[in-house]
């Protein structure tokens, strides 16, 4: 599941709980017809207070723009659109998500001819998003500035900050003797005896590039059979396991895999670190799931990884290779020092919560309808 999915699937499941009682409140989910039936949002179709609409709809189609003749008959108050590209011709009021804004950043986030077009494309719809929104959710203070420096201040009052949170189950799970089996079984076929993590793909601001270089420099001196541990999925036009281990001098010592989820928590839970240097994120929850299971952070300085972090972790500039380098020694050779922050990562992950971020929508569109 990617992020904006984890996104929808823990909001939707926190605020149909929230409001459950309350029979003049009710959900109706837009299902894009590919998915009908097998999303995961249809976990939760049991519940009282939700209904699922298939439309005829594809991802980032343009014909989603003509929405509403599709839900004229539905009896929808406020549609709260999870992305970017919002309707251009609805009539109802609407809450737009914007999670980030790096696809306008960074030319090489749409690959082929036509990414020029869906980079202008995607500006487009920000655009439109803003001017169409009754209320727009930023998932962090960051993304709001971003917003505000880019289409002017004038949206400032529209615009909500409202963090995402961090899944209650995770650390509990992480608990679990099946957790601990997954971890032994890793560390057996990949020879985890040290390693530091990366959760995330390899497109250009993710910076995985900035990061093998600092710990291809790390592994000079290295005594204790480091591995860099790479969990998501290699976009091979930004490069492969294979070149950069060629290039950065890294065979043998960079594995990388697509985790489920007991794999990844128990990856979370054997890294020495989690090494998250990205040059821009929106919110960048890896942070949360890595402190809330106990784990040191490393993390950029920079954007909203920043923001989310506070104190609770080792922040550097994502561009100075000797300054990731310095850390990853500096974990790799002082266990005790990483102590702090592990446990101010716990404090930290449990002020970011599903339920927070549920409670502070539905306000949002409460507002939005002038009910409250």
């Amino acid at each position: 599941m990617d992020g904006i999915g984890r996104y929808l699937y823990h909001l939707l499941d926190s605020i149909t709980k929230l409001a459950y009682d309350d029979p003049s409140l009710r959900f109706t989910v837009l299902e894009v017809d590919e998915f009908k039936g097998k999303s995961v949002l249809r976990a939760l179709e049991d519940r009282k207070n939700i209904k699922f609409v298939p439309l005829n709809l594809k991802p980032l189609g343009i014909k989603n723009h003509f929405l509403q003749s599709r839900i004229d008959n539905l009896g929808i108050d406020l549609i709260h659109y999870g992305q970017f590209d919002l309707p251009w011709f609805l009539k109802i009021p609407a809450v737009t998500t914007i999670h980030d804004l790096n696809p306008q950043f960074f030319p090489g986030f749409f690959e082929g001819a036509s990414g020029k077009f869906k980079q202008t494309y995607s500006r487009l719809c920000n655009y439109a998003a803003l001017a169409k929104s009754k209320g727009i959710i930023a998932i962090s203070a960051n993304t709001k500035n971003e917003l505000l420096d880019r289409f002017g201040k004038k949206y400032d009052d529209r615009i909500k900050v409202i963090y995402e949170g961090v899944d209650s189950e995770f650390a509990g799970r992480s608990k679990s003797k099946s957790v601990e089996e997954t971890l032994a079984k890793l560390r057996s076929r990949y020879d985890l005896t040290n390693y530091f993590l990366y959760v995330g793909n390899n497109r250009p601001h993710k910076n995985i590039k900035s990061m093998l270089e600092a710990f291809s420099a790390f592994k000079q001196n290295d005594t204790q059979n480091f591995k860099f541990v790479i969990a998501g999925n290699m976009m091979e036009r930004f490069g492969s396991v294979r070149e950069y281990s060629n290039q950065y001098g890294l065979t043998g010592s960079l594995v990388q895999l697509t985790p489920d989820e007991d794999e990844l928590i128990a990856l979370y839970k054997g890294s020495r670190a989690l090494v998250y240097c990205s040059l821009s994120e929106g919110f960048g929850l890896p942070i949360l799931e890595a402190m809330q299971l106990g784990t040191p952070v490393l993390t950029s300085d920079v954007s909203s990884m920043s923001e989310i972090a506070g104190d609770a972790a080792i922040k550097v500039n994502p561009v100075d290779i000797p300054a990731i380098t310095k850390a990853m020694n500096d974990a790799a050779s002082d266990k005790a020092a990483l102590v702090s922050y592990s446990q101010k990562g716990i404090l930290r992950a449990a002020e970011f919560t599903w339920e927070k971020c549920a409670e502070k929508t539905l306000n949002f569109y409460l507002e939005i309808l002038k009910i409250k």
